[in-house]
């Protein structure tokens, strides 16, 4: 990044001035003339299954050394995910390194966008599903669940999401992340998937 980009990246985190006051070490972190970054490719979503798993060689195997022994006991991260549309629904589906516990959570993101419409408007749907049950909500309002599906077997999770719910989208940004309380296991990067309109 040119020490230009790094002054308008600066710029831009100064003017969001209450987290900036607060947090100005950890946001200053941040800019850097040798940051790296990328992205993925977006993904087209169809009536057939994309592998969006990440390469073997970027897979946390272990979990980080910080973390204290119950926290490594606890360590789920998600190996595989992949991703459809079938009867007017998002198909996810997440494989874990691990049988899904009690102290486990898996935290699936979906947030539809669409061309002609404010994507402040638009849903940001977060599923939350524990060993028994699973909650459903827009942003952190708590919706009904009634057209949702969610499927587990001791590693394996498969999410059907309705695509009204999330705004009949042209785009959806998805994500995924484990976590045993306030403590986040594994992270998935987020996704662009492209709905095929055809």
């Amino acid at each position: 990044m040119s020490s230009r980009d790094a002054q308008t990246k600066f710029s831009g985190i100064k003017s969001h001035v209450t987290q900036y006051e607060s947090n100005k070490k950890y946001l200053d972190s941040f800019i850097r003339t040798n940051e790296i970054y990328g992205n993925f490719e977006d993904v087209p979503l169809g009536i057939d299954l994309v592998d969006i798993s990440l390469d073997k060689n970027e897979i946390q195997e272990s979990p980080p050394s910080e973390f204290n022994d119950s926290q490594k006991d606890a360590f789920v991260r998600i190996e595989a995910q992949s991703a459809k549309i079938e009867n007017n629904k998002l198909v996810l589906n997440y494989v874990l390194s691990e049988p899904f516990g009690e102290r486990i959570d898996i935290f699936i993101y979906v947030y539809g966008y669409r061309y002609d419409k404010e994507f402040s408007k638009m849903p940001k749907i977060n599923i939350k599903v524990d060993l028994n049950d699973y909650v459903v909500y827009d942003q952190k309002t708590p919706i009904s669940k009634e057209n949702f599906e969610v499927k587990k077997t001791p590693t394996e999770i498969t999410v059907k999401i309705p695509l009204k719910t999330i705004g009949n989208p042209d785009k959806i940004l998805f994500s995924a992340r484990t976590s045993t309380g306030l403590l986040s296991l594994d992270l998935m990067p987020w996704r662009i998937g492209i709905l095929d309109k055809g």
